[in-house]
């Protein structure tokens, strides 16, 4: 089936399933807004009229034509308008920036399982529906770990640390963030 015809129900539907899974898994407090990006080659056909559709229900995809590796910090970074779906993608070299350490733990050091400790019993048994969220990340000493827990009847999401080593750093960098209105760093009880 054509392109035109196909952009639509597979965007929305991603959108559709993401909402339902944030609202079943994330606290109430966080404001999502959801965007898309196509990325195609020069040559592709643009289903503009279908983008429009979309664009005039709130859903803004931002249709990308780039034939090289595509740099799209510029894109996501921001929220998208109707305006911006007449610009041209515009290629821009990032230089390598230094991360929050927070930002190096969520995004490279999470372990394949849940260490199953007094708090995941407390806070995360079978018993219970098992919405939210329960992430447990490797600290850089790969001895202690770090929890994240967001549970959607509650109004903050919880850091919970096994080691107070990072507690004052992660603390600072949320601070700047701020994101301390929705997130609550603890000490794991012994």
């Amino acid at each position: 089936k054509p392109f035109e015809n196909s952009i639509a129900p597979h965007t929305t539907e991603y959108r559709y399933i993401l909402k339902e899974e944030v609202i079943k898994h994330c606290i109430k407090t966080l404001k999502i807004k959801f965007q898309g990006i196509l990325l195609t080659p020069y040559n592709a056909q643009i289903p503009s009229p279908e983008i429009q559709k979309q664009a005039n229900d709130n859903f803004i995809i931002l249709p990308i034509k780039c034939n090289q590796k595509a740099e799209l910090y510029r894109y996501i970074s921001k929220l998208n308008t109707k305006a911006d779906l007449q610009s041209k993608y515009i290629h821009e070299k990032l230089d390598e920036s230094v991360s929050f350490f927070i930002e190096q733990l969520l995004a490279k050091r999470a372990l394949d399982k849940r260490k199953q400790d007094q708090y995941y019993s407390e806070n995360y048994v079978l018993s219970k529906d098992r919405q939210g969220v329960y992430i447990d990340y490797l600290l850089p000493n790969n001895e202690d770990w770090i929890t994240l827990l967001s549970d959607p009847n509650q109004k903050k999401i919880q850091l919970v640390l096994s080691e107070q080593e990072y507690q004052e750093t992660i603390q600072k960098e949320l601070e700047i963030l701020k994101l301390t209105e929705i997130i609550n760093v603890v000490l794991r009880s012994a």
